[in-house]
């Protein structure tokens, strides 16, 4: 679809796509194949995970750069270096969708996904393994257990209104990976039973909600490589993360906690530590210096030990 810019098409293409994901008949199947063409000329797995990745936001969102990156570099989309050389990869993978039209230039720090490549990248992974993408379409309730399939790999959930995550719900996903919670301002709580099939997940983004615990079953969740807590300001309490050995990332910044999380001297892969925390009194120092790799930023605090 590159070099076409003339808005009416695009609207042409868009309400094609949608009725080909309904029905694949006549030209839709066209219009499909010309996307699809884009899509599978990157060629690159990781490239293309990264463009399927997008398609998590919301309708019409627009994306920060330095967010998107970031997420990639905790799926591993990026292979393995410094954190800046995983910037710059990150980077430069994303000038490589501008300029293959998957991904719009808003600004020199934000993008966007046209609705017709979101479409085309969902219809992608509308099997198995699959993604659930529910973000920010107003829900006030997760979806019901029968919406949760044993094939999903992603969920997205974020931007919505959900109040809370009841016991009766603990969908058993065992394959899924990436679950993200965030910016669901009304969250109060999450109920024990909710991650106890989950026991792939190595991304859990549950930032930006209203809860005031992390469910002890969190401390089960043996392949999880991202906690991310980043504005949670009610919450004041993290179970054990000890056996969270494959933990690369804890974000925790401005959470209500007031001393580290039990385990985290356990944490030997973590290479990404955020305890800006203004309710933290201790800085465990001697505890971070063991991490060969580990940025870290902290709030002035009242102690360091």
């Amino acid at each position: 679809m590159k070099g076409i810019y003339d808005v009416a098409e695009w609207r042409n293409a868009l309400r094609e796509l949608r009725d080909h994901v309904r029905s694949v008949k006549g030209t839709d199947v066209e219009i499909y194949k010309r996307l699809k063409f884009s899509f599978d000329r990157l060629g690159d797995l990781k490239i293309q995970s990264c463009f399927l990745y997008c398609s998590l936001y919301p309708e019409n969102y627009i994306i920060s750069r330095e967010e998107l990156v970031e997420y990639w570099i905790d799926e591993e989309f990026l292979g393995t270096g410094s954190r800046q050389e995983l910037y710059d990869r990150g980077h430069t993978i994303l000038n490589r969708l501008e300029n293959n039209s998957l991904l719009e230039k808003v600004d020199r720090d934000n993008v966007k996904m046209h609705d017709v490549m979101r479409d085309t990248a969902l219809y992608i992974k509308s099997s198995g393994p699959r993604f659930m993408v529910k973000s920010g379409i107003g829900l006030k309730e997760l979806p019901s257990k029968q919406e949760w399939g044993e094939d999903l790999e992603k969920v997205s959930i974020m931007m919505n209104n959900v109040l809370e995550i009841p016991p009766n719900l603990s969908p058993k996903c065992e394959v899924l990976s990436t679950l993200l919670l965030q910016n669901n301002k009304s969250l109060q709580s999450i109920s024990e039973s909710f991650f106890q099939h989950m026991h792939s997940l190595s991304i859990l983004d549950i930032s930006y909600t209203n809860i005031e615990q992390l469910p002890n079953s969190v401390s089960k969740l043996e392949k999880l490589k991202a906690l991310v807590l980043h504005g949670c300001y009610n919450l004041r309490y993290v179970p054990s993360l000890e056996k969270l050995e494959a933990l690369r990332k804890l974000d925790l910044y401005h959470t209500a906690i007031e001393k580290e999380p039990e385990g985290l001297e356990m944490l030997s892969n973590l290479t990404y530590l955020n305890l800006c925390i203004q309710s933290l009194k201790k800085l465990p120092v001697a505890n971070l210096l063991g991490f060969l790799v580990c940025n870290v930023w902290y709030h002035t605090l009242n102690q360091v030990v």
